[in-house]
């Protein structure tokens, strides 16, 4: 089973010197409701919302020199099926950092092969 990503986003702390790089990964709209709110709809979106940041959810982080791999080269093509190969992030351990992308359709995945092959 993949997961439809919509893009990858570098957020770079010039004062640091430290880069992210954020997966965007469609989630389905859930319906929710308690006293103070009602949240429904249809589709997919790709954010994490401030209610969910409130309540520590974060969103699915890609490891650097892999993710700057995959936006030199042309590689990744936003909107399609990856699977992930999660591996604990050596800066926090109890949390997952993607380090690998693997495209569901065929198409896909020889023009990630071509692409990563010709940067090398």
């Amino acid at each position: 089973m993949g997961y439809m990503i919509h893009g990858i986003r570098a957020s770079h702390y010039k004062n640091s010197g430290n880069i992210n790089f954020e997966l965007g990964v469609a989630r389905p709209v859930n319906e929710f409701e308690n006293d103070n709110m009602h949240i429904f709809g249809v589709g997919s979106f790709d954010a994490v919302s401030e209610y969910e940041k409130g309540r520590g959810a974060k969103p699915r982080m890609l490891e650097p020199h892999y993710a700057n791999e995959l936006i030199k080269s042309g590689a990744f093509v936003p909107y399609e099926e990856y699977d992930m190969i999660l591996t604990p992030d050596p800066e926090d351990p109890v949390r997952d950092i993607v380090t690998k992308l693997i495209p569901v359709k065929p198409e896909i995945q020889k023009h990630f092969e071509a692409s990563l092959k010709n940067k090398a």
